[in-house]
């Protein structure tokens, strides 16, 4: 997909190297209202396309952006905006923005920081033709 047509859509750019990152791109999948959203890993020619567009550091890998409206949001706002997508009752992720956003990016580094020793490893699951043309790694 073309970077112009791609950006017309919600975009989650992810470690697709990271197993945590890799879950959460699935639960969103899994739970989300309306297929909108379009999954981007920071190793991939698109992701060092939307780098360069929209001035993140594509080698940084310890934060998910979520893109939206020509918006960027980084760490746990990234997480929240990307909530508004999801059905119910996932969707109520998005009442932690009442937390301040200082403790729940500290809670979101804690985890970034440590994603390797959680135990998580990268596992592909199979998804159907239609969700797998959203995910571009």
């Amino acid at each position: 997909m073309e970077l112009k047509a791609l950006i017309e859509h919600p975009i989650f750019v992810y470690d697709g190297e990271c197993g945590i990152c890799n879950k959460s791109v699935q639960f969103i999948i899994d739970h989300e209202k309306s297929n909108e959203i379009y999954f981007v890993s920071f190793q991939s020619s698109t992701g060092e396309a939307l780098s360069e567009k929209y001035g993140f550091d594509s080698s940084n890998l310890s934060t998910a952006i979520f893109i939206n409206n020509n918006l960027m949001s980084t760490k746990s706002d990234a997480i929240l905006a990307s909530s508004h997508f999801l059905e119910a009752p996932y969707h109520l992720i998005r009442f932690i923005k009442l937390i301040p956003k200082s403790l729940r990016d500290i809670v979101y580094d804690f985890i970034s920081r440590n994603r390797n020793k959680l135990g998580l490893q990268y596992q592909c699951k199979v998804v159907d033709k239609e969700k797998a043309s959203r995910i571009i790694t």
